[in-house]
């Protein structure tokens, strides 16, 4: 007869074989459903998949809500009146990690969040200086190396990956020193647009930027209430918790090293299983 832990060794093998030919499906049909058929752009992003099936499409430069510090025990004693929704890109992201997406949209939870309390019109404006900048890029052909190296030479100090992020990521709010940089950009530009409306710009600011951490910290202090103790639960297979309408957490199980080229409409979003099959 054959040796019982030969048998167990064989069995645990031919499940690990099935484990990773699913996942070989999975993926394969994510990276299918994904692609472009030419009607529409394509641009480079990593496969993400989460417990329950379902993955998203995270580009490089995207900041996910991270929440995983959250359920620390340390939090829920304080009650989470000092906790507040964190951000990783891709590249800091690890397996088991905890996230938020909005289930119908590719925005942002946290900038959903906030826009309730905004009034109209005022996002728009605190976002003018990097429209400005974008369209100065445009209509003058400048690389982001040619609008870094123009910054620089008017004073602003940050390296050329910061400034690309300004160009290119459109959930961005502000510099990070906005009162000293976006001067710096309505000089460069020349816009009367923005330099007329540059008093108006910094206070645009400042208020969506309010708005964005009491956002975090309503999100945080839920997440501490209703999704605590459930993510806690020894051996508890999570697939997605839904802390408000349609704002679900879920956990990272998968990260593909290298990025893809898929389809602009599918990237950032959370992407449940029924799109594999669309």
């Amino acid at each position: 007869p054959q040796d019982p832990r030969l048998e167990q060794e064989s069995s645990l093998r031919q499940l690990e074989d099935i484990h990773e030919y699913t996942r070989t499906v999975l993926r394969q049909k994510a990276y299918r459903s994904a692609r472009s058929d030419g009607s529409e752009a394509e641009v480079p992003a990593h496969l993400i998949f989460f417990e329950g099936g379902t993955h998203a499409f995270l580009r490089k430069s995207y900041k996910v809500p991270v929440v995983t510090h959250l359920l620390d025990t340390t939090m829920e004693d304080t009650g989470g009146d000092d906790a507040d929704v964190s951000r990783k890109t891709v590249k800091d992201l690890k397996l088991g990690e905890a996230l938020l997406f909005h289930r119908r949209s590719d925005r942002d939870v946290i900038r959903m969040a906030a826009d309730t309390e905004l009034a109209e019109g005022i996002r728009e404006t605190a976002t003018l200086w990097q429209r400005t900048l974008v369209q100065y890029a445009q209509r003058l052909h400048l690389s982001d190396r040619n609008v870094w190296q123009l910054l620089r030479n008017a004073g602003c100090p940050l390296q050329l990956q910061t400034i690309r992020g300004w160009l290119e990521d459109n959930d961005m709010i502000a510099p990070r020193d906005h009162e000293r940089d976006v001067p710096i950009i309505a000089a460069v530009t020349n816009d009367p647009h923005l330099n007329n409306q540059l008093a108006e710009v910094l206070f645009a600011i400042g208020t969506v930027r309010g708005a964005h951490q009491r956002a975090s910290r309503r999100l945080a202090r839920q997440i501490i209430r209703r999704a605590v103790d459930i993510l806690k639960e020894e051996h508890c297979q999570t697939e997605l918790i839904e802390l408000e309408s349609d704002v679900l957490l879920v956990r990272v199980a998968e990260i593909e090293d290298n990025d893809s080229q898929v389809r602009i409409s599918v990237v950032n979003r959370l992407l449940e299983p029924d799109a594999l099959y669309a």
